[in-house]
């Protein structure tokens, strides 16, 4: 079985399809982070839901917590919990090291198991080859692609999004207050009624 798997190349095959994977999930990842940032920069004209809920969110958070919020954390934590195709950011990004630490697995399994089969120095380098070829391959895409900037430019952005908004809200509340006019006590007329005024005409001087 073992020697069927070496002849046929398997192993090759293995790397190639994981790495492959590798490559596609960072690239994924990379739009996934993309569209969201557009998303934030021009609300409006949004295609995704999530800035949008995060910011009804964080607002309905600072109505009830009467304005104390660690936006920082919030933001963090939604960014945790957001899931695309029933993954979170954390696993698509994590899927690129995986991948290329089965890659390196199976080459050196190859390497190994080519030096027991006595498969020659040829077919060792081979998998030799493959392991650089996977890590090469793998070191690129993440330099590329660069997903630890893109995500620490979107949670600025929604920094500065959403304390922005907050303050805007709170100023808003506060020139509201300022401009209502206030409640005064009645004041009682010091005008004679009718009354007071027939009284006085009944009660002429003598």
């Amino acid at each position: 079985m073992l020697q069927t798997v070496m002849q046929q190349n398997l192993l090759f095959y293995g790397i190639g399809i994981l790495s492959f994977f590798g490559v596609i999930s960072q690239i994924w990842l990379w739009m996934i982070y993309g569209r969201m940032t557009k998303d934030m920069e021009n609300e409006r004209a949004a295609k995704g839901k999530l800035i949008r809920q995060i910011r009804q969110r964080y607002g309905l958070l600072k109505r009830m917590g009467d304005g104390n919020v660690n936006t920082r954390a919030f933001i963090e934590r939604s960014l945790y919990q957001y899931r695309h195709l029933g993954r979170t950011l954390h696993q698509w990004r994590r899927s690129g090291t995986v991948t290329l630490v089965l890659s390196l697995i199976l080459a050196a399994a190859g390497y190994y198991y080519a030096g027991t089969l006595r498969m020659g120095l040829a077919v060792r380098q081979d998998y030799l080859w493959a392991m650089g070829i996977a890590a090469a391959v793998t070191a690129l895409v993440y330099g590329l692609t660069d997903v630890r900037y893109r995500r620490s430019y979107l949670e600025t952005g929604l920094l500065d999004l959403l304390e922005n908004s907050g303050n805007a809200a709170a100023s808003g509340k506060s020139a509201k207050d300022a401009f209502q006019p206030a409640k005064s006590p009645a004041v009682l007329s010091a005008q004679p009624g009718p009354g007071a005024e027939s009284r006085g005409q009944h009660s002429a001087p003598l």
